[in-house]
């Protein structure tokens, strides 16, 4: 969990990973349409951790192509507890 955050921290506020780069720099696979659902259970997991109850979602959905991390300032993503 710990490098999924580090691969979303270190992303440019609002560029798109796709679950294909994420599933090759996070846990060396290889693309493989069976894959995906490791990246969206993953994903959910570490939402639920960076995610407050009454705050914006930090990380954005964007359906069929991957992720976006959706903060508007990236100091006040918790650096603390992601594993």
């Amino acid at each position: 969990m710990r490098i999924l955050f580090a691969q979303i921290h270190d992303a440019a506020v609002r560029q798109l990973l796709t679950r294909a780069k994420l599933l090759e720099d996070v846990w060396n696979y290889k693309f493989i349409p069976e894959t995906m659902i490791l990246v969206d259970v993953h994903m959910g997991k570490l939402r639920r951790k960076v995610d407050g109850p009454d705050e914006a979602p930090m990380i954005r959905n964007v359906r069929g192509a991957g992720f976006i991390l959706n903060a508007t300032d990236q100091a006040a993503i918790p650096h603390g507890g992601a594993a």
